[in-house]
């Protein structure tokens, strides 16, 4: 997604759930410098913050008290180089073509955009993939980069993989369906990701209960009579991981089939380039798991 040499298009990063909008802001910074770097072009980096709460818009402070002095030490990042607008309003209602609708329309210069996000909690991450859907279907979207966090807040009436989830378990499990109470024990194992083995006997039903925003105090107690009953070695935390995955794995599909897919006269493909990845150590922080997509 860097500007690379004699690269003249427009950029421009669309943080979802952006709250004082930092990532986005070191993201456009980062291209903004790149561009500097290796090209001729004149044109700022463009930064959209869709947010629906108000904030002290941090993200607008670091640019407004911006030096723009190309020569300093850390040239890796130009703030100077970003124009930053705030999109205020929720991810479950924004209308994307509506609120930046030139990304639709057709240009002199071929533009380039990227949507990031950081820890949307539970359902935010399939609001925000929801919502990209009409502006990347029309080829508006390059790629996006997310991190997960907080699947036990999930619901199955938002969750975007659900089409996935019936292909999946049909065909591997041979399950005849897979309800939103299926989902809601699914999503539920997911807190256990959180705690240690050591914490909670195999021998006997255990109550998980904790305020924690990741664990949302459910009660999962079945997850550790399962893993005892299967021998399964990984444990109750890492079969709450393996959880997290699934449903990660349906919003890459989501991905794959609805935001980068296209038809032609000839064929309906896929064209993108879809993984997930760790950006970090589980030690550090179990909620790492980053979804990649680029468009091919």
């Amino acid at each position: 997604f860097i500007p690379a040499a004699n690269d003249d298009s427009e950029h421009s990063v669309i943080e979802m759930g952006a709250g004082r909008g930092m990532l986005g802001l070191v993201t456009a910074s980062a291209m903004g410098a790149a561009q500097t770097q290796n090209t001729a072009s004149s044109s700022k980096v463009k930064l959209y913050l869709v947010e629906r709460s108000g904030t002290r818009g941090k993200a607008e402070t670091k640019i407004r008290t911006a030096t723009g002095d190309a020569s300093q030490d850390d040239d890796s990042l130009r703030l100077d180089r970003v124009d930053v607008s705030r999109i205020k309003c929720d991810l479950a209602h924004v209308h994307m073509s509506t609120a930046l609708p030139f990304l639709t329309k057709k240009s002199e210069k071929r533009r380039r955009s990227m949507v990031v996000a950081k820890h949307l909690c539970g359902a935010g991450t399939d609001l925000a993939l929801k919502s990209l859907r009409d502006i990347a279907r029309s080829g508006a979207v390059d790629g996006c980069v997310m991190a997960t966090c907080c699947h036990g807040l999930c619901n199955w009436k938002d969750y975007v993989g659900r089409d996935s989830f019936l292909e999946l378990f049909r065909g591997m499990g041979g399950l005849s369906a897979f309800s939103g109470s299926d989902f809601d024990q699914l999503r539920r194992w997911t807190s256990a990701s959180v705690l240690e083995d050591s914490d909670h006997p195999r021998s006997a039903a255990v109550n998980v209960n904790d305020d924690d925003e990741h664990n949302i105090g459910v009660k999962s107690q079945n997850i550790y009579v399962v893993v005892k009953e299967l021998g399964l070695s990984c444990g109750g935390r890492g079969l709450g991981r393996a959880c997290q995955r699934l449903i990660d794995y349906g919003r890459t599909e989501y991905i794959r089939k609805h935001l980068f897919h296209r038809s032609s006269a000839e064929q309906d493909y896929i064209a993108a380039d879809v993984s997930m990845c760790h950006y970090c150590s589980d030690d550090v922080t179990p909620q790492n798991a980053l979804i990649i997509a680029k468009r091919g």
